[in-house]
């Protein structure tokens, strides 16, 4: 069965090697009209016996490669051999009898198969067949190229693509029949029509070589920080790639130098020498070197260099993010700087965003690694012993991020920006929250703790300016309530133990000060209302404040303090319930007083009930009168009964024990009711004032009697006498007393 191939074999070369069969068809007249078959476009005879001889070549080539193929690793027969040696033959003879680029490449793909299957039967050690075969192809394709650049004649400039279109062939897919042959040397152009497909067929193995075989050992030996199995193979193969980039403009090896240099870098230098963190800054600096390399080329070249560059770029930032180290972030800023030289005259908005916030992230991590923190950052964050220390380097980096994206905003993509400040915003919270998990502290943290949460807060409110939104307002109202809470869990500050009641009195004055004067500002009028509320409700909180504190028994800077916090609450409220016409602050201010009286007598140790009663009596007396409106009006004497009893019936215990001041008191009380009854025209208080009065007389005679029994008589004559002189008074008068007791009484019906 093998004869038959080697017969075939030997047709096609005795076909190839004449001319003489195609110079006797040629003498053969044709019919009138062109023939394809026989005849070229210029209707000049085809060489049919020739190119028979390369088909049965071709097609005899092929069943060959597939036996081979079939009987991979088994040493050659003779017969293969001869069978080898005649389709060589074939194609050289086509090669060089029509100097095209096709028979060229005939030649070095059955060489290339031919040696492939020959080695194999040696049973070659797989690495030495690979390392040798990378070597050879090397120095098979450098010489083949350097022959074809000393004898091209193709123009001031070389150009491969010019050799390969003198060979027939034309990269757009055009393939003429033959080279031009006019104005090129033959020898040349013999040469050529070898080399110049070797060269490329050699540029595809080596490219066939370095994805199976050197690329994944660089990997590996990256990964394990392991030498490579063939070093020198694989740096020949390297270099060659590089080589060939630049003097062959080729893209293939263009890519694969950009994606092989940085790994091959790596992993020459990396056993025993460096850490893993050591590679990405190696291989950013390799991809740099690269692009550099790469500069003055060709237009197209530097393209692919550059997209390469920019994976690796890319790759080396999003791969370093989490991970504080110096190294590291040396590998992220050549990085950035590389990709800020490739987009520098091209960037788009959301490029420079992502910049923007890539370097964002290499600072915070930057300023982490100066702290002497290292490993993975969400690890530091959450799993350090130091987390007080943490969050203080965090919360000021954060904040002035978020102040810088929100005041630059215009500059970048707007959804990403928004994105962005949002995320450092939830890192801020999140960075509160651990500070908050750890009591212990120095003054060095608490200083930068309370720089975040000044830089948040100021960030928040130049944002409602700038937006116009009044809930950034009340986020920058939050942020400082959290940190005043911050200060008080860590003892830093003590609610009530000080100034503080007076100093939240004071930001209450100012606040409503500047509620005032922003309110009709439109630039600022969305900062008003959220004034207006926290200046009218710090008061409140100060006489919170005031009340826990005092009869939760704490010591005060100076006795009667938390009353004189009170006593000015009640006077903010008073005075903005005059200005504003608002009834309920002044209400809420009277409230507020009696307790501050209740706080002041209570550390003044004065426990008669008149100092707690006669405010409150009063007070309910000034609400009937304030809030007549509001109040049903059937509940108007009622009221205004309970607050004079209130006041009236405060010293009667006392009384009942015999005290004489209580009986003027009660006397100067009810006097001072009926004048009040008088000036207001209240009939309630008039017949409760006259009543206590009358009582109160009553009670002195009482008393006096008890002391002196004969004033007893003394006062009974004396009131004997009284009514005899005031009976026969008003017999003596009866119309002008009877006129007067209608004035009066219609004067009374007049009264409410």
């Amino acid at each position: 069965m093998e004869l038959v191939p080697t017969a075939v074999a030997a047709l096609a070369l005795a076909l190839v090697a004449t001319r003489i069969p195609d110079k006797i068809l040629s003498t053969i007249p044709l019919p009138p009209g062109r023939h394809p078959l026989f005849q070229r476009f210029d209707e000049s005879p085809r060489s049919i016996c020739q190119h028979t001889g390369f088909g049965l070549a071709t097609v005899l080539s092929l069943a060959w490669t597939a036996a081979g193929i079939w009987q991979f690793g088994a040493a050659w027969s003779q017969v293969r051999m001869l069978q080898f040696g005649l389709l060589l033959s074939v194609f050289v003879l086509h090669t060089l009898r029509t100097r095209h680029y096709l028979s060229g490449l005939s030649v070095s793909v059955l060489l290339v198969i031919g040696g492939v299957t020959f080695i194999a039967g040696q049973q070659i050690p797989p690495e030495a067949l690979v390392s040798w075969s990378t070597i050879a192809t090397a120095v098979v394709s450098v010489a083949g190229y350097t022959l074809v650049r000393l004898t091209a004649k193709t123009g001031e400039t070389f150009s491969w693509d010019a050799v390969r279109r003198q060979l027939g062939l034309h990269l757009e897919g055009k393939i003429t029949s033959s080279i031009q042959t006019n104005t090129h040397d033959g020898r040349n152009s013999w040469a050529h029509a070898f080399v110049v497909p070797m060269c490329d067929l050699s540029l595809i193995l080596l490219t066939i070589l370095a994805v199976g075989f050197h690329l994944p050992q660089l990997l590996y030996a990256n990964a394990a920080l392991k030498g490579l199995i063939v070093p020198v193979a694989t740096s020949v193969l390297v270099l060659w790639m590089i080589a060939a980039a630049r003097g062959l403009r080729s893209g293939i090896a263009t890519v694969m130098a950009s994606v092989l240099f940085p790994v091959w870098v790596t992993a020459i230098v990396a056993p025993g020498v460096l850490s893993y963190a050591m590679l990405p800054l190696i291989w950013s600096i390799a991809a740099a070197s690269m692009m550099l390399m790469f500069r003055s080329r060709a237009a197209r070249l530097p393209d692919l260099v550059c997209q390469i560059a920019a994976l690796w770029f890319m790759g080396i930032i999003l791969g370093c993010l989490a991970i504080v180290s110096w190294p590291l972030r040396a590998a992220s800023l050549i990085s950035l700087a590389g990709i800020l030289v490739l987009d520098y005259s091209s960037l788009t908005p959301s490029r420079r965003t992502w910049l923007a916030i890539v370097t964002n992230i290499n600072l915070i991590l930057a300023a982490l690694g100066l702290a002497g923190f290292s490993g993975f950052a969400p690890a530091i964050l959450l799993g350090s012993d130091s987390l007080m220390s943490v969050a203080a380097i965090l919360l000021p980096l954060l904040g002035v991020s978020a102040l810088f994206f929100d005041h630059k905003s215009a500059t970048f993509e707007p959804l990403m920006v928004q994105a962005w400040s949002g995320f450092l915003r939830v890192a801020g919270a999140v960075t509160i929250f651990v500070s908050f998990l750890q009591q212990e502290t120095t003054s060095l943290p608490s200083i930068l703790l309370l720089v975040g949460f000044g830089t948040f807060a100021v960030a928040e409110f130049v944002e409602a300016l700038r937006r116009k939104h009044e809930d950034r307002v009340w986020a920058s109202f939050t942020v400082i309530a959290t940190a005043v809470l911050w200060m008080f869990t860590h003892h830093l500050i003590e609610f009530g133990a000080g100034i503080s009641q007076f100093v939240l009195l004071g930001l209450s004055v100012i606040m409503l000060i500047v509620c005032r004067q922003i309110h009709d500002r439109e630039s600022i009028q969305v900062l008003a209302r959220p004034f207006r509320i926290v200046g009218l409700m710090l008061p409140l909180v100060v006489a919170c404040m005031g009340i826990v504190r005092e009869f939760s028994g704490r010591e005060v800077i100076w006795p009667g303090a938390n009353s004189l916090a009170l006593l000015c609450s009640a006077g903010l409220y008073f005075h903005h319930g005059i200005v504003r016409r608002e009834r309920s602050f002044i209400v809420l201010a009277g409230g507020i007083l009696n307790v501050s009286l209740l706080l002041l007598w209570r550390t003044l140790h004065l426990t008669d009930p008149q100092f707690y009663m006669v405010p409150i009596g009063l007070s309910i007396l000034g609400l009937v009168e304030l809030m007549k409106k509001e109040l049903p009006k059937a509940s108007h004497d009622l009221l205004r009964y309970i607050g004079a009893l209130t006041i009236l019936v405060s010293p009667t215990f006392e009384i009942l024990g015999g005290s004489w001041l209580h009986l003027i008191t009660l006397m100067v009380l009810s006097v001072v009711v009926v004048l009040v009854a008088i000036g207001l025209q209240l009939k309630a208080l008039m017949y409760t004032g006259s009543a206590f009065l009358l009582a109160d007389l009553v009670g002195m005679i009482v008393r006096s009697t008890i002391d002196h029994p004969a004033l007893l008589w003394v006062c009974g004559l004396g009131l004997g006498a009284a009514v005899i002189g005031l009976a026969a008074y008003c017999e003596r008068h009866r119309e002008d007393l009877l006129k007067r007791i209608r004035i009066i009484t219609a004067e009374l019906a007049t009264w409410n």
